[in-house]
């Protein structure tokens, strides 16, 4: 009796560790709420999570405002010389705080005075030419967006290509932003003028979209999903080879202007199915300043990482579905939107889930299918010990 209270415990641990296994072996493959096989291109996908979109509900933003909020400045530059390139520096007159309230994650958004058009413009309290105050938000009051999962359309399932639905964000290409020294005409985003304006390696957008953006938007888990890529950048035309940009490997980029135009990704000029040109923004990237274009459906411009025809434009896609490669595309422009872009690791392309395990859960699963045998090799000798004892 005793040897088969032994053996039913080792065999209650045997299956206990398989189901450690398996479930560790399902948490490391898999993406939360994203379709981890079969996908095509033109597919819809969630993978993470972001503020969207504005809460409205009376007794929900009473009790928002109820609860404890540990504000954190934007860091948001502004200039400090009326319209002078290179007068930025950065500012505490915009905030947020992240909390969670009945299991919901929220952001809360306060700013005492009003983005200006671009990063060297000034912050001011006037609401005169204010995006923010035309999209409805206004100084001095605190606004709640929920946050919500990122869609995503496949653009292509083979390299795991992945672009955000919707305009999630506002930010400038380049918050820093320099002219030339006396007889120099380009524009640059640092204060030695060693790179143009436009140079996204070095951008602002860069280092948000991999950093805050990166951070704030996935979980550790999610972000085993998201595979890095090898970008080349070049500029619109070989004319304007001077504003290619050095090979970046990145988590979540801009697509290129090469991208947009690649008819393989079939890209239409409505948003009806598919990869679409036309945005709308969501109501946190109109409150981060978005310009919305009321004449074109509430549609906004989008920032590709190509440099434009000059050191202070980038490539981008207006309103009315069309790439632009001049002003409308300013660096240092608080106005237009960011759509993100992304590839998925390849265990999630196809349902394999050979590489999308990591090294430290690579040891668990391991150790723990080492355990299981261990113990399987015991409950065999201990099999034999009972019928050798029954043969007696």
């Amino acid at each position: 009796m005793k040897i088969r209270r032994i053996f039913k415990s080792l065999a209650a641990a045997v299956l206990a560790l398989a189901v450690l296994g398996a479930a560790t072996l399902n948490s490391v493959v898999f993406a939360p709420r994203a379709e981890a096989s079969g996908l095509n291109k033109g597919d819809i996908i969630e993978l993470g999570s972001y503020p969207q979109q504005r809460v409205t509900d009376e007794a929900l933003l009473s009790a928002l405002d109820s609860q404890e909020k540990d504000w954190i400045s934007y860091n948001y530059y502004s200039g400090t010389d009326g319209e002078s390139a290179g007068s930025m520096e950065s500012g505490d007159w915009m905030k947020y705080a992240d909390f969670t309230y009945d299991g919901i994650k929220y952001r809360a958004v306060t700013f005492s005075k009003y983005m200006p058009d671009c990063t060297f413009d000034e912050a001011s309290e006037d609401y005169s030419y204010s995006t923010q105050e035309e999209n409805g938000y206004k100084v001095n009051n605190v606004y709640y967006f929920r946050y919500d999962p990122i869609v995503w359309c496949v653009l292509d399932p083979e390299s795991g290509l992945v672009m955000c639905e919707m305009i999630i964000d506002s930010q400038p290409f380049s918050e820093k932003f320099y002219e030339g020294y006396y007889g120099d005409e380009e524009c640059y985003n640092d204060p030695g003028r060693s790179h143009y304006a436009n140079d996204y390696a070095t951008g602002s957008i860069r280092e948000w979209l991999n950093g805050d953006f990166y951070n704030t938007a996935f979980s550790d888990f999610e972000k085993q999903c998201i595979a890095t890529s090898s970008l080349e950048t070049k500029a619109f035309d070989e004319a304007h080879g001077k504003y290619d940009s050095e090979q970046t490997d990145d988590n979540v980029f801009l697509l290129s202007l090469d991208e947009v135009e690649n008819p393989e990704y079939d890209f239409k000029k409505n948003n009806i199915e598919g990869p679409s040109l036309p945005a709308m923004g969501s109501e946190y990237a109109k409150c981060q300043g978005l310009w919305v274009d009321d004449s074109a459906d509430k549609m906004s411009y989008w920032y590709l990482r190509t440099g434009g025809e000059y050191s202070a434009f980038v490539c981008t896609v207006n309103s009315e579905c069309e790439i632009s490669t001049d002003d409308d595309g300013f660096a240092s422009s608080n106005e237009i939107g960011v759509r993100p872009a992304l590839r998925l690791q390849s265990g999630m392309r196809g349902g394999r889930a050979d590489e999308s395990l990591s090294r430290s859960n690579f040891w668990i699963i391991l150790i723990s299918c080492v355990a299981a045998a261990v113990l399987v090799a015991a409950i065999v000798v201990l099999i034999k010990i009972t019928f050798v004892k029954r043969s007696r």
